[in-house]
């Protein structure tokens, strides 16, 4: 798993310069996602944890991280439902 993320990065570095940039991302979801430039910036913004413009491989790991606990949420309250039989939340 590890290994397959971190040749996602090595795909959007283009620069190889070990991080991703505003451009190579906006490049990269626009290329294979069609998003519009305003919404790829966006991304990016949410994503770059530290404000230095651009994306360490920490802080890409930290949002693939982020993207498998979100959508596993749904099934952990689906689970915590289960066990709550008095419906009281806790």
């Amino acid at each position: 798993e590890t290994d397959h993320l971190e040749a996602q990065f090595k795909r959007l570095d283009k620069e190889g310069n070990g991080t991703i940039l505003v451009h190579e991302l906006v490049e990269a979801l626009k290329e294979n996602l069609d998003m519009s430039e305003e919404k790829s910036r966006e991304l990016f913004s949410k994503l770059d944890l530290t404000g230095d413009k651009q994306l360490n491989y920490s802080e890409f790991l930290a949002a693939a991280c982020q993207r498998r606990f979100l959508a596993q949420e749904g099934l952990i309250q689906d689970a915590f439902k289960r066990f709550d039989v008095d419906n009281t939340g806790v």
